[in-house]
Order: structure tokens, then sequence, then C-alpha cells
């Protein structure tokens, strides 16, 4: 689970404010296929 946790965005953000902005707004544009993990760094650039 550390792994999934370390890579995967909505299992790394602990605000509700900012995950639905994440995922309303931010994840279709900015996440393609196939699937990378993200760093930590990077999410808090999106946010």
């Amino acid at each position: 689970m550390a792994q999934q946790k370390s890579g995967n965005p909505f299992l790394m953000i602990d605000n509700e404010d900012d995950f639905v902005r994440y995922r309303n707004h931010i994840h279709d544009g900015s996440r393609t296929y196939p699937m990378q993990p993200v760093s930590q760094q990077a999410l808090d650039a999106l946010l």
C-alpha cells in the first residue's frame, strides 16, 4: 500500500477541497494513459 500511496495523487491529497479541485478540474487535463506514478512535488505544483 505504501507504494500505491507514494504514486497515486488521489491517495496523497489529505485536504477535501484540494481533492475535489484536483478531481474535477486538474486530473483530466494533467494525466495521460498509461498512468505513471506522480511525485508529491509534481502534485504540489499542480495544486
